[in-house]
């Protein structure tokens, strides 16, 4: 029983921040007595610079290390979803079929062509014959259309500009 239990009738707990807990304490393999359990906490207290900087490179390297293995564990689902205005792109279009265990019917809308990537990730897009949609489209819902030729629209030529001012809230500067 420890002295400060007896003398004053509670449990004296020391509070720890979680990180300079895990990091600051040394490895435990077994049971520890009370004079070395209170040389811990005082080591930890005390917070030396090089622990300090000891902690730091293991939080880095942990993150980095957790980055490392989330893209290791997700590499087939993440996706760059950045689309530059003029690739074409098909529109998915998950409709639910009413009816057997109401199934997805996975199609695609028509081919369509990037005109602007706007700031919250949407895009907005253009049917092949220049007419701009009003939608916006989630970066998720497109996919790249892999065509024969690698040939990239202007979309200055490919639409006409003048007639996109105020249509859409956001600015066409990416036009």
């Amino acid at each position: 029983m420890l002295q400060a239990e007896t003398a004053y009738g509670v449990e004296p707990l020391l509070s720890f921040d979680i990180l300079l807990a895990m990091f600051l304490f040394p490895e435990i393999t077994r049971k520890v007595s009370e004079s070395k359990l209170l040389y811990m906490h005082t080591y930890q207290l005390e917070k030396w610079d090089k622990d300090l900087a000891n902690l730091e490179h293991c939080i880095i390297r942990a993150r980095f290390q957790s980055i490392k293995d989330f893209q290791q564990r997700f590499m087939n689902t993440i996706h760059n979803y950045n689309f530059k205005p003029g690739i074409l792109v098909l529109v998915f279009n998950k409709k639910i079929k009413v009816g057997t265990n109401r199934k997805f019917c996975s199609c695609h809308f028509s081919l369509m062509v990037v005109v602007q990537h706007i700031q919250g990730g949407a895009y907005y897009l253009a049917e092949l014959d220049g007419t701009v949609s009003r939608l916006k489209f989630a970066a998720f819902w497109l996919v790249l259309y892999y065509a024969r030729s690698r040939n990239e629209f202007k979309i200055a030529e490919f639409t006409d500009t003048s007639h996109l001012m105020g249509l859409f809230d956001d600015s066409i500067n990416d036009i």
